[in-house]
């Protein structure tokens, strides 16, 4: 117990209060929720607001239009821990907030009228509702909170009672089976979508890795062209240097003095062959990386565009991903019983029963097979024969679980491996009962 400030305090024990401690300093207080909590709704005389569905049908029958104000409704006692158990009733949903004409439902009318109009009027007066200012049909409390209360009702898989649908309510086994198989759907368009957007990346890739080897070609090319360059440049040189020659002595006895390498370099200046074809080979150097140049910024522009679509391709996907992978968050957000399920199937693919059979196991059936199964806990398979293969649930918790012969699949295990080591003359020592122990 704390007295380090003047909020409200509890008594508790020395552990409860170290645990209680410890929960707020970790958790969030609901009051600091960002959630709006309402009650439910309150009528003033369900014996006339909550109907079954026997006489929902039959107001429906009598004026198809009572379908717009009929709603299923779940009380605090049909939600469960993990899912709802629907009682087949429904509510009248005139609620304030709405402003209806009664006179446009004839038959809820009558059937409201049937209790009485001084009962369901709502004067305060002794045998009629708390006095409100609320019309004789109208539900007690104004119920503004209508809409959110109808989205509140999607999570539970009462479409139908949002905007009176004729859809009809399933089991919870078939609704838990449904939902199963949508998030077994979501795995694997998300899977898909993956599987998409890694191709694109590997295609974006490819285009990245042609561009570089673009860029080498040409990069090597620029270098021949250099070299042939320089080339020419020599030769011009060598014939700039014979032409000073000659300007400077005359040509006579430049010849004498400059031999055969002054010759070549006037040779060139008189037409050369050896230096007409280098500057040629020059000029088709030139051109080639001109050429080059242009095919180089044409495939850089078109592996930019296509980069730029794979890019926005993948993008596009990893908003897919998101969106489904945010919906599955939210099944098993709203069903947490989904996780033990999920178990189940990754489980089955470990213990490598067929897909075949693991589909029937999902809708509910039994399945006898045999063929071998693998055993994670002793790391081999085991031959099963005509062996029952089910989806159970725990007595105490109602949890399901993989069952092999109407036990627990790790039970099964066990026992295969000591019928194993009992034929191999293994002994096998069966495990003493725990004595009580001594405080």
């Amino acid at each position: 117990m704390s007295f380090k400030n003047h909020n409200s305090w509890i008594i508790l024990s020395r552990i409860k209060q170290g645990i209680k401690e410890k929960i707020e300093k970790i958790g969030t207080p609901l009051k600091d929720w960002d959630i709006n909590i309402y009650r439910g709704v309150l009528t003033g005389y369900n014996e006339a607001f909550i109907i079954n569905g026997n006489k929902k049908d039959e107001l429906i029958a009598q004026d198809p239009k009572s379908a717009e104000i009929i709603r299923p409704i779940l009380r605090g006692r049909d939600i469960k821990r993990y899912a709802y158990e629907f009682a087949n009733l429904y509510l009248i949903t005139t609620f304030p907030s709405k402003h209806y004409n009664i006179d446009n439902y004839p038959a809820v009318k009558q059937h409201l009228l049937s209790f009485g109009y001084d009962r369901l009027n709502q004067t305060g007066e002794p045998g009629s509702r708390k006095k409100t200012n609320n019309k004789w049909f109208e539900t007690q409390d104004s119920i503004g909170y209508w809409d959110i209360y109808a989205v509140a009702m999607e999570k539970y898989a009462l479409e139908r009672g949002i905007r009176g649908s004729e859809a009809k309510h399933v089991t919870t086994a078939e609704h838990y089976r449904n939902t199963f198989e949508q998030t077994k759907h979501l795995k694997v368009e998300v899977g898909e979508l993956q599987l998409q957007k890694d191709e694109g990346t590997q295609a974006v890739r490819v285009l990245q890795e042609k561009e570089a080897m673009e860029q080498q070609r040409l990069a090597t090319l620029q270098m021949e062209a250099d070299k042939k360059q320089k080339e020419v440049e020599e030769k011009q040189r060598l014939v700039q240097k014979a032409k000073n020659v000659v300007t400077a002595l005359g040509v006579e006895k430049a010849f004498k003095e400059a031999g055969k390498g002054v010759l070549e370099g006037i040779g060139s200046l008189m037409g050369n062959p050896k230096a007409k074809k280098l500057e040629v080979e020059n000029k088709g150097v030139k051109q080639e990386i001109e050429t080059l140049q242009v095919d180089k910024e044409d495939i850089t522009k078109q592996a930019q565009r296509e980069i730029a679509e794979k890019n926005k391709s993948i993008l596009e996907k990893d908003s897919l991903i998101v969106t489904q992978k945010g919906k599955m968050d939210k099944l098993f957000d709203y069903f947490p019983i989904l996780n033990e399920y999920d178990f189940i199937m990754r489980l089955c693919e470990v213990v490598k029963i067929p897909a075949n059979i693991v589909k029937q196991l999902f809708s509910g059936k039994e399945v006898s097979y045999t063929g071998k199964l693998y055993s994670p806990e002793h790391k081999q398979e085991f031959e099963a024969e005509n062996v029952k293969i089910s989806i159970a649930k725990n007595t105490k918790d109602n949890k399901p679980f993989l069952a092999f012969a109407d036990i627990d699949y790790g039970n099964w295990f066990k026992d295969q491996k000591n019928k194993m080591l009992e034929k191999m003359g293994v002994k096998i020592n069966e495990p003493r009962k725990q004595q009580g122990q001594r405080r």
